[in-house]
């Protein structure tokens, strides 16, 4: 059954007992993850992408969620990842995500890797960090750039973000920031140098002050935020596969 935008999906892979976590961005939708599900698929691996709180229905619905939902959503995700039978979990999330991501490693000693990318530690537009306390329009719409695509462009339902919600983000990057010296499974950390809203200070901050003993980072050159859409596609293919590889996995085409 083809999966629809807003829908959850989970997909039992040949092997059973790794599975992979995959959490979408903010604003966005499970779909937007499968560019790199396919790419995991090739293991053999299940993967899950559940909808976090307030995304693919209504802007009324992410106005009413917190950070505090979406940390439970993932808990719920990675338990269902549990009880299906998966011993070993990876975790991918993008931006919002990849905090998410990097948040539920920093509680559970047990997930087998993480795949962070354009988590925002350090962001570009400092008004995140403000405009929510004082007076402001309830919605925002999202901004556009040179090329005229809107930066939520194929990634998202809504056109606009309730402003109040930047507050959660803020929340979310400091709890996470703080915390990253508890991550100790090999970790991946994708930047761009073209991202419109992260800084890729962030990349970096999370790479040096986690205590993982693998760590491995990729700066994309000619991608923006949304790099799933971008042209460095294959690139990013390529170093998810190396990093698998180098941890142990092997692509099902190469088992024998």
């Amino acid at each position: 059954m083809p999966i629809k935008n807003g829908d959850p999906f989970f997909i039992q892979g040949k092997h059973p007992e790794v599975g992979c976590l995959l959490i979408h961005a903010f604003a966005g939708t499970p779909i937007n993850t499968m560019p790199i599900a396919k790419v995991i698929m090739e293991y053999g691996f299940t993967v899950y992408a559940p909808l976090l709180k307030g995304h693919g229905t209504s802007i009324y619905d992410l106005e009413k969620a917190t950070y505090l939902d979406w940390i439970q959503d993932v808990k719920n995700a990675y338990g269902k990842l549990r009880e299906s039978g998966c011993k070993d979990i990876l975790v991918y999330g993008h931006s919002l995500g990849g905090l998410l991501a990097l948040n539920i490693a920093e509680d559970e000693p047990n997930i087998k890797a993480v795949l962070s990318f354009s988590a925002p530690i350090r962001v570009h537009d400092s008004s995140i960090y403000y405009q929510w306390r004082f007076p402001h329009p309830r919605f925002r719409t999202f901004p556009s750039h040179d090329n005229g695509s809107e930066l939520q462009k194929d990634i998202s339902s809504y056109d606009s973000y309730p402003v109040a919600k930047q507050r959660d983000v803020c929340i979310l990057m400091k709890m996470v920031e703080k915390k990253l010296e508890k991550i100790k499974c090999p970790i991946l950390v994708l930047q761009s140098k073209k991202d419109e809203l992260v800084r890729t200070k962030s990349a970096w901050i999370i790479c040096e002050r986690t205590n993982a003993k693998r760590k491995e980072i990729i700066l994309l050159k000619e991608s923006g935020h949304n790099f799933m859409y971008g042209p460095e596609n294959d690139k990013i293919e390529k170093k998810i596969n190396s990093f698998l590889h180098n941890i142990g996995y092997v692509l099902l085409n190469e088992q024998s």
